[in-house]
């Protein structure tokens, strides 16, 4: 999680490349598209709306695009000229009629299977009602009946239970792209959500209303940062803490300073949470210490500076964003950064020296308290931190902690390894489903159906002793995953806060500009059907850090965890 977070904020990013397997020759729309937009009146916005969706159906069920035959970025292109002249929307819609017919006769398909009643997602089809042309929606209506079902050309299985988005080119050389290609990011963007994510339903904007929403935003971007930021705004629309932003881009570039803290949401606050160490200048100067709680940043209030980053950061939930935004708060384009703080009932203001990140040791930032990947502590409880503990250590470990009073495992970090399965035999004492996953069926994109209902089974030793299990907003996907596994063992509580609500592999694709994004690519749910998505797993003990106890630099969740051990066993005499 540490290194998610300080990858996402805190360091240049690199330029990503092509999706393609190879690299072709350049076309003749490399650099651009040749489309000009002059203004977005309601009847071009009307129209644009509804090629993105035209144009997305097509990609994703039509034989010519879906077999690759035809490439699809280059037909949004050439189709784009006689479109945009229709002067009204009957016009329009025979400008997108001419172009199915002219893709040529698609033949009946025999292995077409009806969507099945009890998939949690079904394809959707909304914008077809808008349709006047009855000619035109009968030719979309054939195709999805006779939809393409060999290997598809822009989504596969590879080696995850997410779908891989293929062969999406990603214009690396086109800092700032041309209109065409914008609307190409915002159509590609839109109908890969629209067809592949398992969460659409749980956005707080509508998907139905997303790409009408955003095309003036991607029509009217003026330079580079105004796309990245049009990129930006469209992402956080997801409502996933999966989804991630990656690029040699300007949003990033800009912010070429660091103040070495780390802010945090505590007690309904923004405090600061951390001193991050220098690798230079040791002799730089702390102004602020851990506990001040922000109240002006730049002279804007910090409700008003919360509201406005907030915006622009892609989360499950109001925590996820918080907990992005802590380590986000002090990037910074300039070299003074003014704060107001409240320290002991007084308000203090200061001018921060900012620094180039190669000073600051990120390497340091969130480091876990407890060394090793597991331990004894006081009153004989064992301790395992899933962030150092590899596959090959399980069984020593266990070995070493059976005898304990308890243990406390530590979910609070990514893991090191992918240590589920040989952790989880030891915690329960009959194979027990943990979980149900959901997955895209590629021979009908839209569809999001039940694929695996998941078990952890027992192994030759069963520890009966309390267990443990310590979440907050920093449990990140597999570290949920783990959680509800471990649920289920035969003497378990979680203790902490409501986990980061990201569960499920991510999947990766590639937008227009060199840039790269993701989001949870498959489904978690527990074996009743309950979402944890945006949810999070829930604690059996809620247990939130305090003010108070980040400046004494306690670890609450830990003391509340051997205080509950200690309990539990007194009860038990």
């Amino acid at each position: 999680m540490r290194y998610f977070l300080i990858s996402l904020f805190l360091i240049s990013l690199s330029v990503v490349a092509d999706t393609t397997k190879s690299t072709p020759p350049k076309s003749k729309y490399s650099n651009g598209s040749g489309v000009e937009i002059s203004q977005l009146s309601p009847l071009q916005h009307q129209k644009l709306e509804l090629l993105g969706q035209v144009w997305g159906f097509l990609k994703y069920y039509h034989p010519k695009s879906a077999s690759g035959e035809l490439n699809w970025d280059h037909q949004l292109f050439e189709v784009l000229p006689d479109y945009l002249k229709a002067s009204n929307q009957i016009q329009a819609e025979q400008v997108l009629s001419n172009w199915v017919t002219k893709l040529g006769k698609v033949d009946l398909c025999t292995s077409c299977q009806p969507t099945k009643s009890d998939s949690k997602l079904k394809p959707d089809h909304f914008w077809l009602n808008n349709i006047k042309s009855k000619k035109l929606v009968q030719q979309l209506e054939y195709i999805y009946k006779n939809r393409y079902q060999g290997k598809h050309h822009y989504v596969a299985y590879e080696n995850s239970p997410a779908p891989t988005f293929t062969n999406e080119k990603a214009y690396k050389d086109m800092a700032y792209p041309d209109i065409g290609h914008r609307l190409l990011s915002l159509y590609r963007y839109w109908n890969i959500v629209h067809y592949f994510f398992p969460y659409k339903y749980l956005t707080d904007t509508n998907w139905q209303e997303v790409l009408s929403k955003h095309l003036p935003n991607f029509i009217l971007a003026e330079n580079e940062l105004a796309y990245e930021l049009a990129v930006t705004k469209l992402l956080e629309e997801a409502d996933d803490s999966h989804v991630v932003l990656w690029g040699k881009n300007a949003i990033f570039s800009q912010n070429k300073y660091q103040a070495p803290y780390i802010a945090r949401w505590v007690e309904n606050q923004l405090i600061v949470s951390s001193l991050i160490p220098l690798l230079k200048k040791p002799n730089y100067h702390y102004q602020l210490e851990v506990g001040d709680v922000i109240t002006e940043f730049n002279g804007v209030p910090i409700n008003e500076v919360i509201r406005q980053k907030t915006s622009l950061i892609a989360a499950s939930n109001f925590k996820g964003k918080m907990l992005r935004l802590g380590y986000q708060l002090f990037v910074d384009s300039k070299k003074l950064t003014s704060i107001t703080v409240i320290r002991k009932s007084n308000s203090l203001s200061f001018q921060l020296n900012n620094l180039p990140p190669k000073n600051i040791d990120f390497n340091k930032v969130d480091v876990p308290k407890i060394a090793g990947s597991h331990s004894k502590l006081q009153g004989n409880v064992g301790y395992i931190s899933i962030g150092q503990l590899a596959i090959n250590d399980v069984d020593s470990a266990m070995s070493e902690l059976f005898d304990t009073n308890g243990i406390i495992i530590d979910l609070r970090q990514y893991p090191k390894e992918p240590t589920l399965h040989a952790l989880g035999k030891y915690f329960v004492n009959k194979p027990i489903e943990f979980v149900s996953a959901t997955g895209a069926k590629l021979d009908n994109p839209g569809e999001i159906e039940t694929k695996d209902k998941l078990k952890v089974n027992p192994g030759n030793s069963l520890y009966q002793k309390p267990l443990v299990v310590l979440i907050n907003e920093q449990s990140q996907s597999q570290p949920e995953f783990i959680a509800m596994a471990l649920q289920k063992g035969v003497n378990t509580t979680l203790v902490g806060s409501n986990s980061a609500g990201a569960d499920g592999d991510m999947t990766f694709f590639y937008l227009p500009g060199g840039l790269k994004t993701s989001f949870s690519g498959v489904g978690i749910y527990y074996p009743n059907g309950e979402e944890t998505q945006r949810i999070g797993i829930i604690p059996d003990v809620r247990v939130e850090p305090t003010i108070e106890g980040i400046k004494q630099g306690k670890d609450e969740l830990l003391d509340a965890a051997i205080a509950l051990i200690k309990e539990k066993n007194h009860s038990s005499l």
